[in-house]
Order: C-alpha cells, then structure tokens, then sequence
C-alpha cells in the first residue's frame, strides 16, 4: 500500500500512537529529573536555622523545649536577652514573639542533631525519605479522585515541584514535609470512607489529620481543600458532619497552640491571622502564593523584594488558570459529577491560600494545595495531546500552558536554590572564623551590612568555645544606602544612614511598625541611640567607653571587613551580587 493508499483514519490512529510513546517516554524522563533534582539538596549541610537548632538542641534547659520546642524560637520576655547577645538586633520589637508548635517535626529535628549530623548529608538524605513519602501519599491521593492517567501526570508534576525545594534542602523546613505527609494520608481515608462508609477509614483519618497537626500548623491547610470537595459531592450538612473529627482535632490544637502563647506577634513578615496586619497584607500575599501555585513563580522572591512582579504574575496566572480549567472541562465534557468535583478542588486550593498568608511567603506554603494544581496540570496535558490531530491550535495553548507555569521554573529553581544554601552554608561559617580571630573577646559592630545571611553570624558563634570567639556581633545597621560615620567625642559616634533604614524585607521581621524616635539600648557595654528617624535617612548616636574592647566592621563586595571609626567615613556597604 502507498502512502497515497493510507486513510485518514488510520494516519489518525498511528499518530495518536506515536504521540502517546512519546508523552509515555516524556513520563518517564521527567520522573528521572525528579529524582535527579533531590541530588543538589544532599549537599547543602547546616543552614540558617540549622545552626541555631544545634545548639538548642543541646543547650535549651528541660527535656520538653530541647527536644519538643525546638520551633518555640522567642517571645516577648526573651528579646531583650537575645538582643544582648546579638541574636535580635537592637531595632527588634519589644513585644516581638515567634513560636510555633510542632512537637513532632521538633522530635525529628532532635534526632537529626544527636544521632545524625545535625544538617549534613544523613540528615538531607533522612529529608528526601520525608520527600518520598509525600510524592507517595500524592499520588495515592490523586489515583482516587481522577482518572488513572491524570493522576499518573498530576503525581510526576508534583514530584518536580519547586515547592520540596526548601523541605530538601534546608533541614529545618523539614515540618512542611512532616505535616504535609500525614495531611494527605488524612484526605486519602476519609476520600475512601466517605465512598465506602466506613466507620473505621473515617477513624483512621482524624488519626492521620492529629498527627500532622502534631507536625505543623500548616496541616490544616487541609481543611478547606476537603470542605470544598466534600461539600460539592454531598451537601454542606453532611460536609459538616464527616469533617467534625477534623474540627475538633483542630479546635484541641488550637487550644493547646494559644495556651502554650504559640503564634507570632509584631513582626512585619510572620502574621498573626486575625489581626489587621493580616488583612492588610492579605490581598498582595495571597497573589504572590497565587503565582506560585499557578504560574511557578516562587513565592521565597518575596523576602527579596520581588512583591511588585509576584502581585502581577499571580493575576495573571489566575486568569489564565481559569481558563486552562475552562478548557479541561470541555474537551472532551466531563460528566457533572467530575466537573463538580474538580472545581470544588481548585476552589478548595485556592481558598487554603488564605490562612498561609500568615507565614512569609514561600514555596513550603503550597504542599497541599499543589497537588491539585498539579492534578489540573495533568489534565490539561494529557488533553493537550488528545487534541493534537483535530485542534492543534488547542492542543498548543494548553501545553504551552503546562510547559511554561506546569513544569517551567521549577527544575531551575530545585537546581539553583540548593546551590546557593550550599554556598552560604560554607561562606557564613568561615566569616565567623575569621570574624572570630579578629574580634576575640571584643564586641563587635556592624555598621552597614545589608546581606541577610550576615544575621545568622551569631547563630554559628554560640556553637563555638566562649573564649574563642567575640562577646557578641551587634548589626547596628543593614541598610543598603550611604553612610556616614564619625567620632563626635571620645566615648561617642554618629551614624547617618540615607534611605529607608529598614529597605531590606528581611530587617523587618523583627518589628511591624517605623522607626521611631528616641530610642536608647544598651548592648553588651554600647549604648546605642536613635536619634531621628525618616523615609530619608536615620540618625543614630553610639556611645563606646574608650577603654572598651571593640572591633568595627561593615560589608563590602560580599565580605565582612574591619574599619577604623576614629575618622570620618563615609562609604556604601555593597553585599554579594545575586
């Protein structure tokens, strides 16, 4: 037979053949890249917080707070001592509170520090065993809510996901994973029960949703996702009824979480939900997580100041999120039972966006809800590939769609991120050697380090020999504009800071309201003084008794180096390019 001979039909037929080898060969390569993209977080070793669990973990007075509270980080009755010893700067609000109640994941954490390595390669690789765990409960979840191929797609999406990045790489986040793990083994049970009426799938299942209640607060994320969907396929009374355990799960939780003075209070970027600084900020995060969910842009940008281009990706990711769906849902139809059950879902995901809100912004939010994401993702890329041979033009809009917001970033961003903790997992430790024989003894004060990694310089001290390292390092100013510097007296300087003192995002965790003068602390034998505060420039006036041993330093070109304050300066700290 010639070509000529061939039917239609049968070119049909051998071309949808040759497009599902290839969608199945595209499966399968990028269920390689996802394993491949946790390789990159076994490398990072101790960061950030890790370096402040190591020497909770084993300095902390009583068994509960070493081994359960390791997540209770300060309230208000501790900023002063912690800003004593440089763990809080001197701006940080007096009434500041962070803690958060995750017994479980703090158990976890406890174990890491004292039978691993306390966020080395063991504890990545303990990590990535919370990550199989999660992509597997995913995909248990998303085989009984869809169809088997959708879910074979939605669960290889969710695997590449740029929202294990942090939960991988950095220890400490190890509770999204926690929390997210036993959330969705939670759902599975009570789908199962729900369909099948029993009593003992629905027992299993408040099980499962108390115990990563017990790994994080961010498991009742859950909540509206299986509200929306059970409230679709019965009615919102028996809704009710079958999420009652789940309720009062949560109820007892919060119960203990506020008696314990768990939350956070006064800071500009941890909310407490509720309060008006939450609704204020509501709309503008809720679009940063939008853009995530939706569109792969990671939320973490926020804490660099990418709010402006996140607000407007997230709008537009809804919109074209809405008709991406719209599209799912014609072609072909779905029956009404599915549609129902699909759009309560996306309901649902994006509902569950309004109570993270609260957390600064970052890919670690999104677990729950991306595995929906993930599942529309799916569809529309299977759909994609069915309507190829009759509308191309279709078949091109939906997985452009998915290839640009569906997988799109998120293998750079799992690649890159791991990279860049590694890099400041060697170079944070080594400033503080070097900081350390330098300064020995002395109190040292930066003046102009607008690097938020510098922040965690005291983190790595405390878990060096008092004698040798320095009494404290006091970040005076993180602002990134000029600075001017000069000795008024023999025991007194003054700083003139131009610009908003408090630009960086990162310095306002500390407080949720301006500068606002006078102010005066003392600090490890430094009196420090606001003196005028503006959106222009800041005044400060540093009081030093000339017979106090004291070691100056400010950052430039990325490195913490010394400067004599016996002259005037005048100078623009300069922090790494990123």
């Amino acid at each position: 037979m010639s070509l000529a001979q061939v039917s239609p039909q049968v070119a049909a037929e051998r071309g949808a053949r040759s497009l599902n080898r290839s969608s199945r060969w595209l499966w399968i390569a990028l269920w390689v890249l996802a394993a491949l993209l946790v390789l990159p977080g076994l490398r990072v070793g101790p960061v950030f917080d890790d370096w402040f669990h190591s020497y909770d973990s084993h300095a902390l007075t009583g068994t509960w707070r070493r081994v359960f509270g390791l997540y209770d980080f300060f309230h208000a009755d501790q900023v002063a001592q912690a800003r004593e010893s440089g763990v809080l700067p001197w701006w940080a609000d007096d009434r500041l509170s962070i803690g958060f109640f995750r017994p479980l994941s703090s158990l976890l954490l406890w174990v890491d520090h004292h039978w691993l390595d306390g966020g080395g390669f063991w504890s990545h690789v303990h990590a990535a065993l919370w990550f199989g765990g999660v992509v597997w409960a995913a995909a248990r979840v998303l085989r009984s809510l869809f169809a088997e191929d959708d879910a074979r797609w939605g669960s290889v999406l969710f695997a590449l996901s740029s929202v294990h990045v942090t939960p991988l790489a950095f220890v400490a986040s190890i509770h999204a994973h926690v929390s997210v793990l036993f959330a969705l083994l939670s759902f599975e049970c009570l789908i199962r029960a729900v369909r099948l009426g029993e009593a003992r799938l629905r027992a299993w299942s408040a099980f499962w949703f108390l115990i990563a209640l017990g790994g994080g607060e961010s498991a009742v994320v859950l909540l509206p996702i299986a509200g929306a969907l059970l409230w679709a396929e019965l009615g919102l009374k028996p809704a009710l009824v079958w999420l009652a355990p789940h309720l009062l799960a949560t109820l007892l939780y919060l119960a203990v979480y506020f008696s314990l003075d768990m939350g956070t209070h006064h800071s500009w970027a941890y909310l407490q939900p509720g309060s008006p600084e939450f609704f204020r900020a509501l709309v503008p995060r809720f679009l940063v997580l939008s853009a995530g969910l939706l569109a792969g842009f990671p939320p973490d940008l926020w804490l660099f100041g990418a709010q402006p281009v996140q607000v407007g990706v997230g709008l537009v990711a809804l919109v074209l999120g809405v008709l991406a769906l719209r599209a799912v849902l014609r072609s072909p139809p779905l029956a009404a039972a599915e549609t129902r059950r699909l759009v309560a879902l996306c309901t649902g995901a994006l509902v569950a966006l309004l109570p993270v809100t609260s957390g600064v912004p970052g890919g670690r939010l999104l677990l729950l809800p991306t595995v929906i994401a993930c599942a529309v993702f799916g569809m529309a890329g299977r759909r994609a590939v069915q309507a190829w041979p009759e509308r191309k033009g279709r078949a091109l809009l939906l997985g452009a769609w998915v290839a640009l917001f569906g997988v799109g970033l998120h293998p750079l961003f799992r690649a890159l991120v791991p990279a860049d903790m590694a890099r400041v997992g060697r170079e944070i430790p080594a400033t503080a050697r070097a900081i350390a024989d330098r300064c020995k003894g002395q109190v040292a004060l930066g003046i102009g380090v607008p690097d938020p990694n510098q922040s965690y310089l005291s983190a790595v001290f405390l878990l060096m020999p008092e004698a040798q390292r320095p009494r404290a390092l006091h970040l005076i100013s993180m602002a990134p504009g000029h600075h001017h510097l000069e000795q008024t007296a023999p025991d007194r300087y003054e700083l003139t800071v131009d610009g908003a003192f408090l630009e960086l995002p990162w310095t306002r965790i500390y407080r949720d309201t301006p500068l606002a003068a006078p102010v005066a602390l003392d600090l490890s034998g430094v009196r420090v003084e606001l003196l005028d505060a503006s959106a222009d420039s800041t005044r400060l006036a540093l009081r030093v008794p000339a017979d106090a041993p004291t070691c100056w330093l400010t950052l430039q070109k990325g490195e913490m180096v010394p400067i004599d304050p016996r002259q005037p300066l005048d100078w623009t700290p300069t922090a790494r390019p990123r």
